[in-house]
């Protein structure tokens, strides 16, 4: 996965050697990721120099996830992510509630 461009989400991705997992979104309201391999642990962060030793979450083997939430972490879960993985290529799900205004919304 290349530092210049993440998928749409929501995405099933490889981090072998880390990349952006979420792009800059000022209408996210919650962001997910998940782990999906069965020994490999992956860091994640807000910043592209996320490592083994920098990152905000470490996400266990089997399912080990983070959910961030506009309400409880305000600003950050609309921030641009990375993510890279201790090992070989790894599987991370990562999806996305976005708030987009619509019928009945207020001033539509």
């Amino acid at each position: 996965m290349s530092a210049s461009a993440a998928p749409p989400l929501p995405a099933l991705l490889k981090v072998p050697a880390g990349g952006r997992a979420a792009r800059l979104s000022s209408n996210r309201v919650v962001l997910a990721f998940i782990n999906l391999h069965a020994t490999q642990i992956i860091y994640v962060g807000p910043f592209a120099n996320v490592s083994t030793t920098r990152a905000v979450a470490r996400l266990g083997p089997l399912g080990g996830s983070l959910v961030l939430l506009w309400d409880e972490d305000f600003t950050l879960v609309g921030e641009e992510w990375y993510a890279i993985a201790d090992g070989a290529a790894t599987d991370i799900l990562v999806t996305e509630l976005l708030a987009v205004a619509g019928p009945g919304a207020m001033g539509a």
